[in-house]
């Protein structure tokens, strides 16, 4: 009987050592966003493998405060702070490696540029990969420089923040729109902001809806 006893006891604490140890593995630890936008940036680079934008940087002066005062039309900006866990996915064998939100919150919109220039340029559909569907991101794609020929010279990325579920990145970008039927045929040079709401869709991050602010 003594003997039963001391089996049972050891498996009890058997069973408490391996659901401790599971729970260690499935805890979630707060992980800062990165104090270095520079090696963010430069560490997603190859989610433009084409090299279709010549330029790709970050430029401090790229923040939501510089932008108090102008209807963005789906943002508060009032509501908006930064992130301060900065953890999307633990690393997992079922799962795959740890992802961070600045750093999905980056590939997808640098993706989504990358793509923007073959999809107006050649109708490659790509770029709605990187675009939640049924979103109102998609609507206006359709709706983005018709008929023109893109050439991208420079993406500068800025800010992120975020209200609940929704994610917000600032960037400017410089490219020439060349629009077909136009009575001139000269390409126009543009300058604008635009403002990327992206939200988790799964195992990452996707454009939801997207707004431009021509400079």
């Amino acid at each position: 009987m003594l003997g039963l006893f001391l089996v049972l006891l050891v498996f009890d604490f058997a069973i408490l050592g391996l659901w401790q140890l599971q729970g260690a593995n499935t805890a979630t630890a707060d992980m800062p966003p990165h104090t270095d936008p520079f090696a963010l940036i430069s560490n997603q680079l190859d989610a433009d493998p084409q090299r279709n934008i010549s330029t790709i940087g970050f430029d401090t002066d790229l923040s939501f405060a510089s932008l108090n005062g102008t209807d963005i039309g789906f943002i508060d900006l009032s509501s908006l702070k930064p992130i301060e866990n900065n953890l999307f996915q633990e690393a997992s064998s079922s799962q795959g490696p740890v992802l961070l939100y600045d750093e999905l919150i980056v590939r997808q919109t640098l993706a989504f540029n990358a793509t923007l220039v073959n999809y107006l340029n050649s109708g490659d559909p790509a770029i709605f990969s990187t675009i939640a569907f049924g979103s109102k991101a998609r609507v206006k794609l359709a709706n983005l420089a018709p008929d023109s020929q893109i050439e991208y010279h420079r993406l500068a990325f800025g800010e992120i923040l975020h209200n609940g579920p929704n994610y917000y990145l600032i960037v400017q970008a410089n490219y020439t729109l060349r629009t077909d039927g136009e009575s001139s045929g000269w390409p126009v040079a543009h300058k604008t902001i635009f403002i990327y709401q992206l939200q988790a869709v799964n195992n990452t991050m996707l454009i939801t809806d997207f707004e431009q602010l021509e400079l």
